[in-house]
C-alpha cells in the first residue's frame, strides 16, 4: 500500500475512481473537482503520500486540458502551477515514480505544447512500469498530435494485449485509425468501446461519427445515440451529434426540435444553441429568425474571443457565423485564424476541423473555386480530415453539388480510404 493512513489511502481510491469516471464518460466538470479534492485531503492527512501528489497533478491538468472552467485552458494558469507544484512533490519524496514522470509528461504536452520534453518523462515514466496506462496514452496522444497514427497503433495495440478492457485504450485506438482513413477499424474499435461502457455519451457520439464516416448510415448512426440512457440523452454532445444527423437527411423540423429541448444550462458555449437554431431556421426558410439567431450568436462568440482570442473553436464558429450575415471578409478573417492558432503540422488532432471549416466558409460564400481547392488539399492529405461520406452527404457542401470538380473529389477521396 502507497501510505500508512487508511482514512488517505481511501481518498485517494475515490480520487481514482472519479478520476477514472470522468475520463470514461466524458463529463469532466461532474468529476473532476471531486477527484481534485479527494487527493488534496489525502495529500493532507499523509503528507509524503508520493502517488496522491502525482494523481492530484494528473487531475490538475485533466481540468486544464479539458477547460472545465470556462470551458478553456487559456484562462486557468493556475491550474498549471498547482499541478507543477505537485508534480515536484512527488518526485521530490520518490524520484523514480512512474506517476510522477507521466503527469511531468502531461504538464509539458498539454501544459507547453512541449511535445519533445513531454514525450521524454512518458518513456521514462514506461521504462520504469511497461503497465502504465497514462504512459501509453501519452506517447500515442503525441504521436497522434504529429499525424503519426501507426506508431500511436503500435503502441496502444500492445497495451492493449495487457489490458484489453481498458476503454481509453481502445478510445484512442479508434481515434488512430480514423486519423490514417481506415474506417472500418474505426467503427470496429468505436463499437467495442461503447460496449465496454453503454453508459458513454463520449463513445456513442464518436460511434456515431464514425459510422457516418464509414458508410453514411444515417439510421445505425441514429440507432448509436438512442442505445444511451435516457438522461444522457439532453447532453450537448449527444444534441449536436443528433442535430448534425438530422441535418444530413434534411430534417431540419427535427433537428429545431431537439435544439430547443436541450436546457439552456446544457450548453458549454452560449453561442451554440443560436448558432444552430440560425442554421436550420435559414435551411427552414425564415430568413428574418435566422438573422436575429446569427446576430444573437455573433455578439456572444465575439465576447468569448475578446475574453480568450486563442481559442480556435470560436473563431471557427464565428466564421461561419459571419457567412451566414453576409461578412465575406470578416468570415474569410476569422475561418484563416482558426487554422492559423491550430495549424496541421502542430496539432493533426484539432486542425483537421478548422480546415474543413475553412472549406465550407469559402462555399457558402460562393466562392466555389477556392472551396474546390480547399477540399482538394484536404483529400490529399495523408491524415482524415474530411471522409467521402460526409462530403455526399453534408449540407455544408450543397453550394458545391452538381459542379463535377466536387463530384471527383468525392471519388478521390474514396479512393484514399482504406477498405
Amino acid at each position: 500500500m502507497p501510505t500508512q493512513n487508511p482514512k488517505a489511502y481511501d481518498l485517494f481510491l475515490k480520487g481514482e475512481y472519479l478520476l477514472d469516471r470522468a475520463w470514461k464518460s466524458g463529463r469532466y466538470d461532474k468529476d473532476i473537482d471531486p477527484a481534485i479534492s479527494s487527493f488534496e485531503q489525502a495529500t493532507k492527512l499523509d503528507p509524503q503520500f508520493a502517488l496522491a501528489f502525482a494523481q492530484l497533478a494528473n487531475a490538475q491538468l485533466t481540468e486544464y486540458h479539458f477547460g472545465v472552467i470556462d470551458y478553456s485552458s487559456k484562462r486557468m494558469p493556475e491550474l498549471l502551477t498547482s499541478a507543477k507544484e505537485s508534480i515536484d512533490r512527488a518526485l521530490s519524496l520518490q524520484s523514480d515514480l512512474p506517476a510522477a514522470h507521466s503527469a511531468l509528461g502531461y504538464w509539458y504536452f498539454w501544459g507547453k505544447s512541449d511535445l519533445d520534453a513531454g514525450l521524454t518523462e512518458f518513456r521514462r515514466a514506461f521504462a520504469i512500469d511497461p503497465r502504465l496506462s497514462d504512459a501509453i496514452f501519452g506517447i500515442a496522444g503525441i504521436a497522434l498530435r504529429r499525424g503519426c497514427p501507426d506508431e500511436a497503433i503500435e503502441h496502444l495495440s500492445k497495451g492493449l494485449e495487457v489490458d484489453p478492457r481498458n476503454v481509453r485504450l481502445v478510445r484512442l485506438l479508434a481515434e488512430s485509425y480514423r486519423m490514417r482513413k481506415d474506417y472500418g477499424r474505426d467503427v470496429e474499435f468505436r463499437s467495442r468501446a461503447a460496449a465496454l461502457d453503454p453508459t458513454s455519451a463520449v463513445d456513442a457520439v464518436n460511434l456515431s461519427q464514425s459510422i457516418i464516416k464509414q458508410k453514411g448510415d444515417i439510421l445505425s448512426a441514429m440507432t448509436a445515440l438512442d442505445a444511451l440512457p435516457t438522461d444522457l440523452q439532453k447532453t450537448e454532445a449527444v444534441a449536436q451529434q443528433r442535430i448534425w444527423l438530422l441535418t444530413l437527411r434534411r430534417d431540419f423540423a427535427g433537428a429545431k426540435k431537439v435544439v430547443e429541448s436541450l436546457p439552456p444550462e446544457s450548453w458549454r458555449s452560449p453561442w451554440q444553441a443560436p448558432r444552430l437554431h440560425g442554421e436550420i431556421e435559414r435551411a427552414l426558410g425564415e430568413k428574418e429568425r435566422a438573422r436575429q439567431s446569427f446576430e444573437q450568436a455573433h455578439a456572444l462568440l465575439t465576447s468569448a474571443i475578446a475574453k480568450d482570442p486563442e481559442e480556435a473553436l470560436a473563431h471557427a464558429d464565428l466564421a461561419s457565423v459571419d457567412a451566414q450575415l453576409g461578412l465575406a471578409n470578416e468570415a474569410l478573417r476569422e475561418a484563416d485564424r482558426a487554422v492559423d492558432l491550430q495549424p496541421l503540422e502542430k496539432n493533426a488532432l484539432w486542425a483537421p476541423a478548422w480546415l474543413a471549416n475553412r472549406a465550407a466558409v469559402n462555399a457558402q460564400l460562393g466562392r466555389h473555386d477556392e472551396a474546390i481547392r480547399l477540399i482538394h488539399q484536404m483529400v490529399a492529405l495523408r491524415v482524415n480530415v474530411i471522409s467521402a461520406c460526409e462530403l455526399k452527404l453534408d449540407p455544408a457542401w450543397d453550394p458545391l453539388r452538381g459542379d463535377p470538380r466536387f463530384e471527383e473529389l468525392i471519388f478521390e477521396a474514396e479512393a484514399k480510404e482504406k477498405h
